[in-house]
């Protein structure tokens, strides 16, 4: 094999031939070069994924512990009287509904004044129109809960967090 001789044409055909390997090779370099940005995109968005996932799991265990040790009211349920003005601590719901006895109106006042006027809640149970009232107050605010005599209502101030 290293002994024979190569004729000129054969010598041009694998010359022509070895051209044309190096031209592939050349486009296949071309198209790797192209290509290596997205391989390090990729590579830096598996980073940035990783980083995300870490963060939500961080979040969600911060919060799921904020959630376990948040303050609860301080203050328990009570039956608050009638005609009687009160400021809300906190966020809080109140509750009135007839339980029998003596019929008559009950409205929920609140607002920012003492005594408050503004009624976002009425039970009447005089007209069958309706024997529960129930509203949230906020923090700061007056309410009361206001009747005519004596009713037979029942009231509960429940506060929320």
């Amino acid at each position: 094999m290293f002994g024979n001789r190569v004729t000129r044409d054969e010598h041009e055909r694998l010359l022509a031939r070895l051209d044309k390997l190096e031209q592939k090779v050349r486009r296949v370099d071309a198209a790797t070069a192209q290509a290596a940005p997205l391989l390090q995109d990729t590579d830096r968005l598996a980073r940035l994924a990783t980083e995300a996932q870490r963060t939500v799991e961080a979040v969600q265990a911060a919060v799921s512990g904020a959630a376990a040790t948040a303050d609860r009211p301080t203050s328990a349920r009570f039956r608050p009287r009638f005609n009687q003005v009160y400021q809300a601590k906190g966020y809080g719901y109140v509750a009135a509904y007839f339980t029998g006895g003596r019929t008559g109106t009950v409205r929920l006042l609140v607002g920012d004044e003492n005594p408050p006027e503004y009624c976002i809640s009425e039970a009447n149970v005089a007209n069958d129109i309706n024997s529960f009232l129930g509203g949230i107050v906020r923090p700061g605010e007056h309410w009361m809960l206001q009747t005519k005599g004596a009713a037979g209502f029942t009231t509960c101030f429940t506060p929320m967090y």
